[in-house]
Parts: structure tokens; sequence; C-alpha cells
């Protein structure tokens, strides 16, 4: 009876696990190019923009608003595409992993990959923890250890500093 408590704690512990902090840039991007677009929509999507916008990036609602039409000269072909409102893009994935009900806060893991729209390639990603809300950071407890971070805010930074 020991054996099977202890391998279910095991397995319970496991499941709350940290995960690692990972920072990659796989390319440098344009620093003054500070226009970026959200690739999907989460619930937390105000709450990012409004951090990214706060470290200085101009965060678009749509990735594009305007169509263009290209001819050929004798007008026998034509393409149409969308115009991109900004060069870079955020692919954004985020798992609940706590919640603390004190002050509705839920506990975020997040993977994040910027995207040059123009090269279509990853040229950045992020993986960090943290919380939902700001008033949560000091009482927010699990499994015997304390996440003091917002994590928009995190992230917002993290992006910021590596955008050179």
């Amino acid at each position: 009876m020991k054996k099977l408590l202890g391998i279910v704690v095991l397995v319970l512990l496991a499941g709350c696990t940290t995960i690692p902090v990972k920072t990659e840039v796989y390319s440098n991007v344009d620093p003054q190019n500070k226009n970026i677009v959200f690739l999907n929509s989460t619930d937390w999507d105000h709450e990012f923009r409004v951090s990214l916008q706060k470290h200085g990036f101009k965060v678009f609602k749509f990735a594009s608003r305007e169509k263009i039409t290209k001819r050929s000269k004798d007008f026998t072909e034509e393409k149409t595409f969308n115009k991109a409102e900004a060069r870079y893009a955020l692919d954004q994935r985020f798992r609940k992993k706590d919640y603390c009900p004190r002050y509705n806060s839920d506990l975020l893991e997040a993977k994040i990959e910027v995207v040059d729209l123009r090269a279509n390639e990853v040229v950045m990603y992020f993986q960090r923890e943290g919380w939902t809300t700001k008033r949560g950071e000091t009482s927010c407890w699990t499994m015997g250890q304390q996440y003091d971070k917002y994590l928009f805010e995190i992230l917002a930074k993290e992006i910021n500093d590596n955008w050179k």
C-alpha cells in the first residue's frame, strides 16, 4: 500500500513541475520595425497586446486589411493577395497549468514564436511560465513554489530585449 501511495504522489508531483525557461534567437530582426500581428487568437490577447505596447511594439488587430491585385502587361494573368500590415507576427500557444481562486488567476505555460512574414521563417522562440493577473503574483502557490511574475510582462520584456 505504501508503494502504491508513493507512486501516486510521484505521478502527481511530476505533473506539476515547472517548464524550462527558453530563449532562442535564430536570426536578427529589424530593430526599427516593431509592427507585429498575432497569428492566432487566445483568451489573453488583450493583456499580451497591452504589455507589448508598453515596450514600444505596435500590435495590429488584423494581419491584412488591403487586397492587392497585380496584372500582367497584356492583362492575360492576374494575381490577388493580401498586403501584410506588419513584417513580424507572433504565434502564441498557452497551456493552463494551475489556478489561483483567490485572485482568479491562471498559471500558464507560454510558447511564443516570432515569425518574419517576408521570409516565412521563425526568428525567435520563447518559453515561459507565469500568472495571468498582477494581483495574485505574491499569494498564489503551487506545490510549494511561488510564481511571482505576470506572464505577459515577462514575455513582452523578453521579446523586446532580444529585438536586435
